[in-house]
């Protein structure tokens, strides 16, 4: 019973997170009710819960909001290296993601970070 109902969330809440911009923030309203309710129904570390944190960090992801992506990703990572065992390929094929995403972050930093020092020179320079 459980199984159909897993497989027919995840197919419904795919079609809605392919759609345009503005199914995507209703898709992650939807994947963040539907993870809220599979954790409670089987337990946090289930492989439903990884299947929707991943999905919810690739939403994430086209959304802009890599926090919240690399969030869901590592969700995702550590609930099947858990059940599978770090060395699987299903865990190894995980990562990719993760790691795409890293570039795009340090380059945020840097940018934030160049902001930051230019405004503390020219607390300097005026005084």
């Amino acid at each position: 019973m459980f199984e159909g109902a897993r497989r027919a969330t995840q197919y419904e809440l795919s079609c809605w997170s392919e759609g345009c911009d503005g199914y995507k923030g209703q898709a992650l309203v939807l994947y963040q009710q539907v993870v809220s309710l599979q954790r409670k129904l089987f337990g946090p570390g289930d492989m439903s819960v990884e299947v929707t944190s991943e999905c919810m960090g690739d939403v994430y992801e086209r959304v802009g909001d890599l926090k919240t992506c690399t969030e869901c990703f590592e969700e995702a990572l550590r609930i099947k290296s858990e059940t599978l065992g770090r060395h699987s390929l299903e865990v190894a094929r995980l990562l990719r993601p993760v790691l795409s995403i890293l570039p795009q972050q340090i380059a945020e930093f840097t940018v934030k970070e160049k902001k930051r020092r230019r405004k503390k020179k020219k607390k300097y320079v005026r005084k």
